[in-house]
Order: C-alpha cells, then structure tokens, then sequence
C-alpha cells in the first residue's frame, strides 16, 4: 500500500506558511498538508507521530525560533526514523555557507522564499515532484 504524500512545513511566518499551503493545494489536493510556527513544535510534533503517520516530506524555514532550520537537520539526522523524509529548506536569507550547511546535514534542496506567487508555485511543484518521484 502507497503511503499518502504528507508535507509538514516549520516556519514562523504565517503569510509564508499560507502561500505555500494554498500553491501545494492548488496543485494537489491530495496531500496532507501541517504547519507548525517553530522548531520546538516540529520536534514535538514528530515525535507524537506513529511510525506509519510521519510525513513524508519536511520543509524547513532557515530562520526560526527556539530551533532554527540547519538545528532541525542535525536533530532528525540523529534519528534513523527520519531517514527517508524528504528534506527541504527555504528561507529570505541567502548565504552560500547557509545553503552548503544545509546540503550537508540532508537537505534535498535549498530555495529561497519567492516574491511572487508564481515563485511560490514553482517551489511547491518541484517539492511535489521530488516527493512523488520516490514515494
């Protein structure tokens, strides 16, 4: 049986966390879409999920309270349940040392958030397909 693709996105910008929601819907409304506002949460939020319930696919906001985007990484590298979730970050802040970072501790990819609504969109479809193509 297929498991359903299931994104859980950690990013304390609820405007952010509204567009990227609305774009993945739009696109396919089949996946189960969680927000979280903070790392703490996300991390809470994990751990209360069944093996079988865990997202398929995380995106992670680089700058975020209590634990940031690249935190995240380290913390779910340490699990091996986590292994096969994708892993995506996106953020306003663009530094090479941030995105190398990122790559290193798992990340599929590193976007950084869009002005537009059409560059939102793109992010979501190459989030979904990357997700799907694996699944």
């Amino acid at each position: 049986m297929t498991r359903k693709t299931f994104f859980l996105l950690a990013d304390d910008d609820r405007d952010d966390i509204e567009l990227l929601e609305e774009c993945v819907k739009s696109i396919d409304n089949t996946i189960i879409f969680k927000a979280v506002q903070d790392g703490r949460k996300a991390v809470a939020f994990l751990q209360s999920c069944p093996e079988d319930k865990l997202p398929t696919t995380i995106i992670l906001d680089y700058n975020m309270p209590h634990i940031n985007g690249p935190g995240m990484l380290d913390w779910l590298c340490d699990d091996t349940r986590y292994n096969g979730i994708h892993k995506f970050v996106w953020s306003t802040a663009f530094q090479e040392e941030y995105v190398t970072a990122c790559m290193e501790k798992g990340a599929i990819r590193y976007f950084v958030k869009p002005i537009t609504m059409e560059g939102v969109e793109e992010i979501a479809r190459t989030i979904i397909a990357v997700s799907k193509e694996s699944a």
